[in-house]
């Protein structure tokens, strides 16, 4: 048996501000769609970045990608 701790899963709304942030949307405007504060969202992406063990924003987006690849996409942000 292995001796790696298992995480807690991700709520729907830290993988969904992953999914935004992957998308190209920012903080500010995923809590504008959310009808949520930007702090909330930084929050959920926090924990989601900590859940996952990531050390960066970058790599938890990576670490997201590659654990849940058939996860619907979010639309990519418009110019």
């Amino acid at each position: 048996m292995s001796n790696v701790p298992i995480s807690p899963p991700l709520t729907s709304a830290e993988a969904t501000a992953l999914r935004y942030l992957a998308a190209g949307y920012t903080i500010p405007d995923i809590a504008r769609r959310q009808h949520t504060r930007s702090t909330t969202v930084r929050s959920r992406v926090t924990r989601a970045r900590h859940k996952l063990g990531a050390i960066t924003l970058d790599h938890a987006l990576q670490l997201h990608a590659q654990q849940h690849p058939t996860q619907s996409t979010v639309t990519t942000r418009p110019n």
